[in-house]
Order: C-alpha cells, then sequence, then structure tokens
C-alpha cells in the first residue's frame, strides 16, 4: 500500500468474499458484557447500544481509535480518523477530487504507481462488467465530478458473446454517468499469451475492444486501448500468461496514468 492512497485487495489471512468480490475482512470493536455488578436489563441495554452504534455508522471516538463505516457497509476501528473511504468522503452534492482506477484483477500491482496523492485503485478479483456496475455507486458514493477510470471484461471475454458483452459495458457507462462523474474512461482488455485456443481468445478480444470502441464514441466516454504495448511480449505476464508482471504492470499504469492526465474523454455536468 502507498502512502496517500489506499487498495481494495484479495487478502490471504481472514478473507472474505461478496459476490466476486475479496475484500479485508474488517473487524471492529469487541464488545464485551460484564455480568458482575449489574443487572441482566443493564447488559441488554449495553448490548443495544453497540448495535446501534454499529448500524448507525456513527464515529466512536474512544481509548481504541475511531470506528468508521466503510465503503461495503463493513465497521472498521482505526486509529487515524482521516482514513475514510472514498464513498463516506462523498457526501451528497459535493465535489469529488479523487481520481479512481477500478477494475478486475489485471489492476493488480498497479498500485505502485497508480496509488499515489488523492487517487484511488479498487482491485475486485474475478469481478466481471455486471459486478463492477453493481458497485460503482458503493465507490463513488453521492458527490458529483471526479474521474474514474475502468478496465474490465477479461472475465467476461471467454464466457460471454460479443453482443452480449458490448451490451454489459454501455449498462455501465449508464450507472456511472448517472454518479455524475465527470470524467469516463474505460480501458479495451488485454491479450493473453499462453493457454488453449490463444488465437482464437486474442481474435475475439481484439473485436470486443473494436466494439468497444465505437460504443464509447456513441457514448461520448473516453477509451485507450493498450492492446499494442502487450502483444507477443511473454515478458509483460507472469506464468499463467494473463495476469501482468512488475513490468506489465508499471507499463500499464504509467499508461493509464497518461490517459488520465491527458484529459481523455468528456465532460459531463453543466
Amino acid at each position: 500500500m502507498q502512502s496517500g492512497g489506499r487498495v481494495i485487495a484479495r487478502t490471504t489471512n481472514g478473507e472474505r468474499t461478496t459476490g466476486n468480490m475479496t475484500c479485508r475482512k474488517v473487524t471492529g470493536e469487541k464488545v464485551t458484557v460484564e455480568k458482575e455488578g449489574g443487572t441482566r436489563g443493564q447488559e441488554m441495554r449495553e448490548v443495544g447500544k453497540s448495535i446501534a452504534r454499529t448500524m448507525t455508522g456513527r464515529k466512536e471516538t474512544g481509548k481504541k481509535g475511531t470506528t468508521e463505516k466503510a465503503a461495503g457497509g463493513k465497521v472498521s476501528n482505526q486509529g487515524d480518523a482521516k482514513r475514510r473511504s472514498y464513498s463516506e468522503a462523498v457526501i451528497e452534492g459535493a465535489l469529488r477530487t479523487e481520481r479512481v482506477f477500478m477494475g478486475d484483477s489485471i489492476l493488480r500491482k498497479t498500485d505502485r504507481t497508480l496509488s499515489k496523492g488523492e487517487d484511488v485503485v479498487v482491485c475486485l478479483p474475478g469481478a466481471r462488467i455486471e459486478h463492477v456496475t453493481e458497485r460503482v455507486e458503493n465507490v463513488l458514493g453521492h458527490g458529483q465530478g471526479g474521474s474514474i477510470l475502468v478496465h474490465v471484461g477479461t472475465n467476461n471475454a471467454d464466457r460471454d458473446g460479443t453482443t452480449r458483452i458490448v451490451k454489459r459495458y454501455r449498462e455501465l457507462v449508464e450507472t456511472l454517468k448517472k454518479t455524475r462523474v465527470e470524467q469516463i474512461i474505460l480501458s479495451g482488455i488485454l491479450p493473453v499469451m499462453r493457454g488453449r485456443g490463444t488465437t482464437f481468445r486474442n481474435c475475439k478480444r481484439m473485436a470486443i475492444n473494436g466494439l468497444l470502441e465505437q460504443m464509447c464514441e456513441e457514448e461520448g466516454v473516453g477509451f485507450v486501448d493498450l492492446w499494442g504495448y502487450f502483444v507477443g511480449k511473454e515478458d509483460m505476464f507472469m506464468r499463467d500468461g494473463l495476469h501482468l508482471s512488475g513490468k506489465g504492470a508499471a507499463v500499464f499504469s504509467e499508461n493509464l496514468l497518461r490517459s488520465m492526465n491527458n484529459g481523455t474523454g468528456c465532460n459531463f455536468l453543466n
């Protein structure tokens, strides 16, 4: 994790899975009820107060730090009150300043470049387009403005037809526009290096990217295609031929940043 940025990623211990999103298991303040010197009614009231605090997500400042409600609705006990979820920081009508990079496991290792300053990286291992669409509002909150770049579709490419995939992308863009985010960029999916039917799989991916670029033009959103940086280059990939190596992740993230900095895409706010 880089200083000043936050990464949601897979954890190896205490893993908690919701749908296809793996995130950190966050533990709230443990409540202990002492029976000595009290009554059962007092015990129940203490438990009731604890439940009420958890349900409302109010900050409780004490010896154990600050308890805050995170983006996924869970409660975390953190000593630093400034470390809040992106959606919690963006209240109704507030102006977003952060830039969000959101997508599937191809975003792993990109936090070394992307997660700096106010930028936020949201990595959802195993996520398909529809899963990202479902989580957009939780990530962006209810403010306005800001920028988002989404890289997803890897896990749809081998399962769905091209028509269905383009439909999923369009639904994602419609949802993003409803959140009043100012800049929207979609990233084309990358090639695979090995595995059964590699040639066919890559031909289909190229076709998907062509249709995605056309859809982005119709919807007035940004599109970035980094296919040429990775096709035929084994050193850009891990042994599975799908996920990016350290070198590949660096090249990938640098180009994503360049697209964001160049103002790729259209503004949707008046």
